[in-house]
Order: structure tokens, then C-alpha cells, then sequence
């Protein structure tokens, strides 16, 4: 899911930055336990503010 990040006010982008800073920092632990369990638990903190999200967007055409 790409969001359109000029629509975001600045806490918002930072906390997406922190967000996805950790998913970068598991990876090059080079440890795979850690970086599975950073990707699973990435969708499920996020879920919700996706599906809002989602659901905003005006129909395709």
C-alpha cells in the first residue's frame, strides 16, 4: 500500500518514516527471525488506518 504523502500533515509522515525505518533496520540485522517478525507485525499495527484509508478513496471509473 503507497499512500500519497502530500496528503499526510507532518507527525503522520514522521511516524510512517519510524514505521518503515524498522523494517529496514530488522533486515540488516541479517537475522530472519527478526526481520519476519518485524514484517508480520508491520500489516497488523497498520491495518486499520489502511482500510480507512481504503475506503475514502473515491469509486474507479
Amino acid at each position: 500500500m503507497v499512500y500519497e504523502t502530500y496528503q499526510i500533515d507532518q507527525e503522520e509522515r514522521r511516524r510512517r518514516e519510524i514505521a518503515h525505518r524498522l523494517l529496514i533496520d530488522a533486515a540488516r540485522t541479517g537475522s530472519p527471525a527478526e526481520l519476519k517478525l518485524t514484517v508480520n507485525e508491520h500489516p497488523a499495527e497498520h491495518e486499520p488506518a489502511c482500510l480507512e484509508w481504503m475506503t475514502a478513496l473515491p469509486p474507479s471509473t
